[in-house]
């Protein structure tokens, strides 16, 4: 019988819903006896249904109005209908619209979704009925769902979502409760009251299924005198409830987007029906970025009860009506209460169009946000030591405090932190182009700089080795340093903190380190160097290779010759700095050595 209710074109109801729950009271027999076949949801263990409900199959009042407001009997269709009476003479009828209120508590525009409840008073308690009773949901004449700029207008059978309910605007908020009974037949009182649609038990009812809005603000019931035959308008506004945002920047259209603030932060509201909000930036490739809305109540606590948000991004470029090029498929996405986030990857430099709307299409002034975009646009400076230390400036929008940075997989200090720029400490970090990434450790959102850093060597850096050394006695040191300098891919510019891997032959050692094998770091003037102490007859290779690890093809190399007379002496060290005027203790080692290298003497 449900089904075929459907198939006639009834929609579910609710209506003493504490028949199921138990809330606020146990239900009554009054309360069984007006609860609506058409109902949304059972219980699991009402099977069979007559488990739950003592005559479940009976049509109640609110079902019986209902199909008669479907199918009315009229003074001009009668005849059709023997035994019959028309409707509108044998029943009451209550008419209006739910509405929000200005602070003056003047009417203002429909609320959706709000389902509006009459009941008879019998006149033996003076209480309100749980038997005559019918209930009808504000707004489901209008369009419920006209769908949105980013997730499409039509479903995934192409139908449009807006193919049901009217266009016209007073029918937002508007209800009807025609059919209504009087059980003395005569005259009478009737209870007009408001109550939100429990999301729980009530999905599938009204404009707004199956994710229902919370109504704001709130109606005292009132009593109204009818009679049959009556035929009251009545609206139903809701005092306090949310008024129109001021910083609702109203519909912005496609074409005239607003700029995104510079903070990456602000507040917004959807508050038009078939509102979109629109905002532009410019990004630039090889950059992630996370936008992300905080739907909010009345009070401006997170809700998802309200606005459904929906993000998508465009190219500037791209006409109205292109799908977006990046979109969150559906709100509340990241498990956080209220939030919905779109992450990118934005691929090449340009203008990017943000917008914001509600999945249903919706608007109303309780439908307020917070948005938030982060992303990292640049650094400096972008050249920097192998060593670490370096301070590094990050320039983006939408920077708070206690965002984390990391240069690859490691962590850099904050020192400060600006709603545009954030102040770090670059970690050491091996030679190679490196990543940044900001994060967000509230809620895991982050946007990354891809290969936005090099450290010590790039690939497109030049090296060359000097020196200038006679032929050295076996065993003895080169009097003159081996040296290499570094200069960027311009030929000019020295490259600080670039790893130098040396390496010597011929039994030959390094002064930086006593072996055939060592590292070392470029100054600031691009240079490293080393000496090398002659370990055998003959000529003494030495190879100098610009950070390996990453470029393993990238060396240089120079040759040393040496001698073997019969003596011959050596000093070390070489070179010793001082200021000038400065007094100065030089001890000098003098080593004698033999042809074999061997030594023979020394003296300090």
């Amino acid at each position: 019988m449900r089904v075929l209710g459907t198939v006639l074109g009834l929609d579910w109801s609710q209506l003493n819903l504490n028949v199921i729950t138990g809330v606020p009271r146990h239900p009554t027999a009054d309360d069984q006896a007006g609860f609506p076949l058409m109902h949304a949801i059972d219980l699991p263990v009402c099977v069979p249904i007559t488990l739950c409900y003592p005559d479940p199959a009976t049509l109640k009042m609110d079902d019986r109005a209902a199909i008669s407001r479907l199918y009315p009997v009229t003074a001009v269709n009668i005849a059709q209908f023997p035994g019959k009476q028309t409707l509108a003479d044998n029943s009451v009828r209550i008419s209006g619209r739910v509405r929000f209120t200005d602070a003056g508590g003047n009417p203002t525009r429909g609320m959706q979704g709000v389902n509006v409840v009459a009941r008879w008073i019998d006149p033996t308690t003076g209480q309100p009925s749980g038997r005559y009773t019918a209930s009808a949901v504000s707004g489901s004449l209008f369009r419920g769902n006209s769908g949105n700029s980013i997730s499409g207008f039509t479903d995934p059978t192409g139908a449009a979502y807006d193919q049901f309910g009217s266009t016209n605007t007073t029918l937002e908020g508007f209800f009807d409760l025609a059919g209504l009974e009087l059980p003395a037949n005569m005259s009478g009182l009737y209870q007009l009251s408001v109550e939100p649609i429990d999301s729980m038990w009530s999905p599938s009812v009204g404009p707004y299924q199956p994710y229902q809005v919370t109504s704001s603000g709130s109606f005292s019931p009132l009593r109204l005198n009818v009679a049959l035959g009556s035929d009251v308008s009545q609206d139903a506004p809701m005092l306090s409830s949310a008024e129109p945002e001021a910083c609702d920047p109203g519909n912005v259209l496609w074409a005239s987007p607003l700029p995104t603030p510079t903070t990456g932060r602000w507040r917004g509201a959807l508050g038009g029906y078939g509102e979109t909000n629109y905002f532009w930036l410019n990004a630039q490739a090889n950059r992630t970025m996370a936008v992300e809305v905080n739907a909010l109540d009345e009070a401006g606590q997170p809700s998802e009860q309200k606005v459904r948000p929906m993000i998508g991004m465009w190219s500037m470029t791209d006409p109205e009506g292109t799908s977006p090029g990046a979109m969150s498929f559906f709100p509340f996405n990241i498990g956080v209460l209220g939030t919905t986030r779109l992450s990118v990857q934005v691929l090449s430099p340009g203008l990017l169009r943000i917008g914001i709307a509600d999945l249903r299409g919706d608007g109303r002034p309780d439908f307020s946000y917070t948005a938030h975009v982060l992303y990292a646009d640049s650094a400096s400076p972008t050249r920097l030591s192998v060593r670490g230390g370096t301070p590094i400036m990050l320039q983006g929008l939408g920077f708070k405090a206690g965002m984390t940075v990391s240069v690859g997989n490691i962590g850099a200090p904050v020192v400060a932190v600006f709603p545009n720029q954030i102040l770090a400490v670059a970690p050491s970090r091996p030679d190679r182009v490196q990543s940044v990434t900001i994060t967000d450790p509230a809620n895991g959102s982050y946007s990354s700089m891809v290969n936005v850093l090099t450290f010590g060597a790039a690939a497109t850096d030049s090296m060359l080795i000097t020196q200038s050394n006679p032929a050295i006695p076996v065993g003895a040191q080169t009097p003159s340093p081996i040296r290499v300098t570094v200069n960027a891919a311009d030929g000019v510019t020295p490259v600080d903190g670039a790893t130098v891997q040396w390496i010597v032959n011929n039994n030959a050692t390094l002064s930086l380190c006593g072996s055939s094998a060592c590292t070392s770091l470029t100054d600031e003037g691009g240079h490293a160097e080393t000496r090398v102490t002659i370990g055998g007859a003959g000529p003494t290779t030495v190879t100098a290779k610009l950070a390996p690890a990453a470029y393993p093809n990238k060396q240089v190399q120079t040759t040393l010759s040496s001698t073997t007379a019969a003596r011959s002496i050596s000093l070390s060290p070489m070179k010793i700095w001082g200021t000038h005027g400065m007094a100065l203790n030089v001890p000098l080692t003098a080593r004698v050595l033999t042809s074999s290298g061997t030594q023979w003497a020394v003296s300090r």
